[in-house]
């Protein structure tokens, strides 16, 4: 049975991302092809080839390309449709509690590989 993606909070390069949503996301990136399954595996932490999957995902579907993915908007809502036409399910439960801390310094050191300072990614 399909069971839908949903998010905390908006999944982009200029928020404060929720972990699990970074996971649900690249699973659901991953489902339909817009993002390529890293030799690592999938990690809660928010990155490049996540946000470029969100990218690749809008343009081709006729969305909006921002790369921003926002809890009622337009991006979540073609997704699921998407996956419910591949009956392709979002995780269970891959949501792992972490600690605002925690959250708060994956989201620091994605903004600093992504958005130094300098204007430069490293």
């Amino acid at each position: 049975m399909f069971q839908p993606i949903s998010l905390n909070k908006t999944v982009g390069e200029d928020y404060d991302m929720d972990l699990g949503d970074a996971l649900n996301t690249k699973v659901a990136m991953t489902g339909p092809g817009q993002m390529t399954l890293p030799d690592h595996s999938l990690t809660e932490f928010p990155d490049r080839p996540m946000i470029d999957g969100v990218r690749n995902f809008q343009s081709a579907h006729g969305l909006a390309v921002d790369g921003v993915m926002k809890t009622d908007g337009p991006t979540i809502g073609q997704v699921n449709k998407v996956l419910a036409q591949n009956s392709i399910s979002a995780p269970k439960n891959p949501r792992r509690q972490s600690k605002p801390l925690e959250n708060q310094d994956a989201n620091n050191r994605f903004r600093e590989k992504f958005h130094p300072p300098n204007g430069r990614p490293r």
